[in-house]
């Protein structure tokens, strides 16, 4: 049933943004370069070696003091429940939202 809810949601969209030009990354320095070379070869699905070492150097765990500057940016995670849990933190820091009081149901199939 969740899956005929979802889909039926997906056919709504009836626009398509393309974000063709790189904002944040407008440097011209050697590392801006690479890094925007290393986001082109990840959206292009063709990562190397050398991509993954430099985005390794840019994990919250490397650069702890950076980490707040980006807390508004794209979270990239590889599973599910992590994305669960970064978005009921993120629906959880809106005062219009009562999101201990409204269930799952209620609140279009968002679970906590």
């Amino acid at each position: 049933m969740e899956e005929i809810y979802g889909h039926s949601l997906y056919r709504k969209f009836d626009i398509t943004v393309k974000l063709d030009i790189i904002r944040r990354q407008n440097n011209t320095d050697p590392d801006s370069a690479r890094f925007k070379e290393t986001l082109e070869h990840l959206r292009e699905d063709k990562l190397q070696l050398a991509d993954w070492e430099l985005l390794c150097t840019r994990v919250k765990a490397v650069i702890p003091h950076e980490a707040k500057s980006f807390k508004d940016a794209l979270q990239i995670y590889n599973k599910k429940s992590q994305v669960y849990k970064f978005n009921h933190n993120r629906l959880s820091t809106h005062q219009s939202l009562n999101t201990k009081k409204t269930s799952s149901d209620e609140a279009s199939n968002l679970h906590a």
